[in-house]
């Protein structure tokens, strides 16, 4: 499911490093604890050196934690509370502050939190936190004193409250992560990145306008809607992504969610709910698999790109391989299609030299847990010359695709290959075992022999339709909406 949330303001981002600790020498430890004027989104931050704020000003809250646990790259930490004291007296207390959980690429030397305040009245001050590791149930409190100088600010109620003459319930749920790759799918095949309900329990009816972005990527979202006396209203929104927005994305990036709820009377916008929560942008090389309990597994159709200037260069090589120099799909019967699948597997072996590159933690389905890969596109396989199971079926299948044959993809535990329908329509599928392509020793029809033989062994579970096993038949996926990654 999408998170839930109404209204809270906590940035929490996890900084990467090569420099990993083994399991016996972790223990939690806040290692810094500091008072700033400011938290930058790459972990950067401007701290007061003696810790003096002035009344009214905004004060952030950094500190960064050692020993974390992680499992298969990723973290997942519970800030439990987090306690404001005066001279010893207890003058504010907040619980459930963030449930963090991430995954990255790397291993992770700490973790760092943030989240801002405001005192008005001076005196001495002091905060203590508690954070919780919920892989290891590891707890680990602090405490940090800071100083409030100048006159007491009275603090006018901030703009994020409903207006006293109108009744107005906001709950919104979204992605903490974003696919960016796939991101034009939300909207079209699957539901919007962002459902907000708006609950008008007034007496009257009223017109709402919701507004959503996700900052530096995309542009704002709006939408109005008018909801009767008493009733709830659902409203989905995708922000479209920015020009040239998935190019920078070579890596994963850590950005803002805003979104903004108002009421329009007389003419004039007054607002009902605004919050901004942090998210990260998935790489553009990011398959998303699974995720917030939403199977995305279809969505490896979209990495099958047989529209892609590479696939006119590949043909252009391989046509010497064909007699006539032309390669005609299913204009050609069963044998010609078999013949033209080893000219292609030929190609690839001794011409651009593909070899197997192994991928020792990829994974298909895992138990319904959050699943993505790092994958290569079909035109960098064929440039680099490697590729594991998932990059060489996708090639394969956008080089069918390209000739308008019909692909398929076979998942399995660990593991992926590839097919195509022996004829248009006929039902019946050639297998390959792409991985075979680095072995000098291994012919096309070893490799399809192979294939064969493992889709004998799948077909049980695929019937059965287990969920550790699946056919992603591309044809069937361009019809349902999943067209090609562009660029």
């Amino acid at each position: 499911m999408k998170e839930k949330l109404a209204g809270i303001l906590v940035i929490a981002i996890v900084f990467l490093s090569m420099c990993a600790e083994t399991p016996e020498e972790k223990k939690l430890t806040v290692s810094k604890f500091v008072f700033c004027t400011g938290v930058l989104q790459n972990g950067e931050y401007t701290p007061r050196s003696n810790s003096e704020f002035s009344a009214g000003e905004n004060i952030h809250i950094y500190f960064e934690l050692e020993g974390v646990e992680t499992k298969d790259n990723s973290v997942s930490l519970k800030w439990d509370y987090l306690k404001i004291y005066k001279s010893g007296t207890l003058t504010d207390e907040k619980y459930n502050v963030l449930s963090y959980d991430q995954s990255f690429d790397t291993d992770i030397s700490y973790v760092w939190m943030s989240k801002p305040i405001v005192v008005t009245e001076p005196g001495n001050y002091e905060v203590e936190i508690k954070v919780i590791d919920n892989y290891t149930g590891k707890q680990v409190t602090a405490k940090e004193s800071f100083k409030v100088t100048g006159e007491i600010v009275t603090q006018t109620p901030p703009p994020t409250s409903a207006p006293e003459e109108k009744d107005i319930d906001v709950t919104y749920y979204y992605f903490l992560k974003v696919p960016s790759a796939t991101y034009h799918l939300f909207g079209n095949i699957y539901e919007n990145y962002v459902d907000v309900e708006i609950t008008n329990n007034g007496s009257e009816k009223i017109r709402a306008k919701v507004e959503a972005q996700i900052m530096n990527f995309t542009d704002a979202s709006y939408q109005t809607v008018d909801i009767p006396a008493s009733q709830k209203i659902t409203v989905s929104l995708t922000p479209p992504l920015m020009p040239n927005a998935l190019d920078t994305l070579s890596e994963q990036k850590r950005t803002n969610f805003h979104i903004k709820v108002t009421y329009i009377e007389s003419g004039e916008e007054k607002l009902v709910f605004e919050d901004t929560q942090s998210v990260t942008m998935l790489a553009k090389r990011d398959m998303v698999l699974w995720m917030q309990n939403f199977d995305f597994r279809d969505n490896i159709a979209a990495w099958v790109t047989p529209n892609d200037p590479s696939m006119d260069q590949f043909f252009s090589v391989a046509k010497k391989y064909m007699p006539g120099g032309t390669f005609a799909g299913y204009s050609e019967d069963e044998e010609g299609v078999l013949n033209q699948l080893e000219k292609i597997y030929y190609t690839l072996k001794k011409e651009y030299k593909i070899s197997y590159l192994s991928t020792p933690n990829f994974r298909i389905y895992n138990n319904g847990e959050e699943v993505i890969q790092r994958i290569r596109f079909p035109s960098e396989t064929l440039k680099g010359g490697t590729g594991n199971c998932i990059e060489t079926a996708v090639l394969f299948a956008s080089i069918f695709e390209s000739l308008g044959m019909n692909a398929v993809i076979i998942l399995r535990p660990g593991h992926a290959y590839v097919g195509v329908e022996t004829q248009n329509g006929s039902g019946y599928y050639y297998f390959i075992e792409t991985t075979m392509l680095g072995n000098e020793d291994v012919s096309f029809y070893d490799a399809w022999d192979y294939g064969s033989s493992e889709f004998d062994e799948d077909s049980p579970h695929l019937n059965n339709n287990e969920e550790a096993y699946r056919a992603i038949f591309i044809d069937d996926c361009r019809d349902a909406g999943i067209s090609p990654i562009e660029g």
